[in-house]
């Protein structure tokens, strides 16, 4: 499964200490191995998958949009307090900018430019 991230995903996922990036690691190969597992968003977010999982207790949230069978296009993560305001605004702005991290690489490493 191929995993494209946004700017935004990037710059999260910097910000976060190492635990965390594990945890996120396993919520990432959760998504990968079903992509279905998410809950479909509608409205202004119709296309969005949102998958919740716990980051050090407490409950955060990954969007992602399924591209066709085999990629997925991880858009950001985050804590519910803002975390739909800041996707609606951000999820038209990242056509174009995506990176690509191959299946087997972790949240915080080895991030290709595509």
């Amino acid at each position: 499964m191929r995993l494209l991230v946004t700017a935004s995903f990037v710059k999260a996922t910097k910000k976060l200490h190492p635990p965390h990036k594990v945890e996120l690691d396993s919520a990432l190969k959760t998504v990968s191995s079903d992509p279905m597992i998410g809950e479909a968003k509608v409205g202004d977010l119709l296309g969005v998958r949102v998958f919740k999982f716990r980051l050090s207790q407490q409950l955060c949230l990954l969007a992602y949009r399924i591209l066709d069978e085999d990629s997925i296009k991880l858009l950001t993560f985050g804590p519910h307090e803002i975390f739909y305001r800041d996707l609606k605004r951000t999820n038209w702005q990242n056509s174009g900018q995506d990176q690509l991290i191959s299946s087997e690489a972790s949240a915080g490493t080895r991030v290709k430019t595509r």
